[in-house]
């Protein structure tokens, strides 16, 4: 098994690219960091590929500490900008505390760029194949699969803690 990660922060499309990396070789989990253990989360499948890609840079030390080795794409959108969006899908009111978490994660970002396995691509200009290339070289990249997927507007619909309770009976 060969693993992968993608960071960014929320509202950077982590989930639409869990999507597109979810394939017959390719199991990509989105908010791994809340499952705790990714060893042995990743242990369960029995693909060649397994991977997250994560709305919690924060989550990188743990990761990094797991798969050394792992390839990462850091997807850049300002902190700012990923917070207004935030708060705008989930009605929330400019928050102090919340704006300050958006910023340090930003911060995470900016160290996990520092990586030598790591490679960044900015949220309004991905190149998906790049992406697909560094992470899982050896399975073929599939443009009319990635070309669809991009009609799709993919949504977490983790929004409350009975959401995250849920998704997390599902994943472990």
């Amino acid at each position: 098994m060969r693993n992968f990660f993608i960071f960014g922060l929320p509202r950077s499309r982590t989930a639409w690219l869990a999507n597109l990396f979810n394939t017959e070789k390719v199991k990509c989990y989105h908010l791994a960091s809340v499952a705790g253990d990714i060893k042995k989360l990743f242990g369960k499948s029995k693909k060649e590929y397994v991977g997250m890609s994560e709305p919690n840079p924060h989550f990188y030390p743990a990761a990094k500490e797991a798969f050394p080795e792992a390839p990462i794409v850091v997807i850049q959108r300002g902190a700012v900008e990923s917070f207004e969006a935030y708060a705008e899908k989930f009605s929330r009111q400019i928050d102090q505390e919340l704006f300050n978490f958006f910023m340090q994660e930003q911060e995470w970002l900016d160290k996990i760029k520092e990586d030598s396995n790591a490679i960044t691509f900015g949220y309004e200009d991905l190149d998906v194949e790049a992406i697909w290339q560094h992470l899982v070289p050896e399975v073929p990249f599939d443009k009319e699969r990635a070309d669809y997927l991009e009609e799709f507007n993919v949504q977490t619909m983790i929004q409350t803690d009975d959401d995250l309770k849920g998704y997390l009976g599902r994943i472990q």
